[in-house]
């Protein structure tokens, strides 16, 4: 059994499943892709640093909600041994699939900024969290916003993917998925349990990157049974 370490407690039943944190979710579908037990468990972001140094893994990254370890990769190459499933980070690839989890957090940085992080801090996150961090919400119209901003992104991105005519492929081109395609379904899931798997701003997200987005969501919620 891993144990994986998640910004919380959280009052909502899929991000207590998935993972409130987009890195700590890109994880977890891996481990449920290559079929391996895990556990979350909550840490308050007050308590982020004490606890990642209890464990040896000291912050790497700082912001509002305090530091979180950078366990990815690591644990990442932990898994690929002694796995029916093909690998997630190729060799050869690793620093190839850091880049491209920067780009993509870069892309979406305008929705998460408005519409995920507030709503994961104000509403999602236990009372007594909540109650310390005073974080804005966004205007209705700022959202929208940022939502033209991160589908534009994704058309460019999905452009420069160069991949021919094959529009379903995932992102390396191949027809098995690796940390990068994980990476870019947990940035953009929130949106289904924040809004519902039938609302329209999930269908639209689902149309982004002339429909291929939605291919690599369904593609990938089917092998992680999300």
């Amino acid at each position: 059994m891993i144990t994986v370490f998640d910004l919380g407690p959280s009052n909502h039943s899929v991000a207590n499943v998935s993972g409130v944190s987009p890195y700590v979710r890109t994880v977890v579908f891996i481990l449920r892709y290559k079929k391996i037990d895990y556990e979350l468990k909550p840490v308050s972001p007050f308590d982020i640093a004490r606890v990642a140094q209890e464990h040896g893994a000291a912050p790497t990254v700082t912001g509002d909600l305090g530091g979180h370890p950078q366990i990815h990769y690591p644990v990442h190459r932990r898994l690929e041994h002694g796995q029916d499933t093909p690998a997630v980070v190729p060799a050869g690839s690793r620093v190839l699939h850091k880049v491209l989890q920067s780009n993509l957090v870069n892309i979406a940085t305008p929705m998460n900024r408005r519409s995920i992080q507030p709503y994961i801090i104000n509403t999602i996150l236990a009372k007594e969290i909540r109650d310390r961090i005073n974080f804005p919400n966004a205007t209705p119209e700022q959202v929208s916003e940022a939502y033209k901003q991160v589908r534009e992104a994704f058309e460019t991105f999905n452009e420069n993917l160069d991949r021919g005519e094959s529009f379903r492929s995932f992102v390396m081109g191949g027809d098995k998925p690796t940390f990068g395609d994980f990476s870019l379904v947990a940035i953009v899931y929130p949106v289904r349990f924040i809004y519902g798997e039938e609302s329209e701003q999930w269908e639209d997200v689902k149309s982004w990157a002339k429909g291929w987005l939605g291919w690599e969501i369904a593609q990938v919620l089917k092998l992680v049974a999300a």
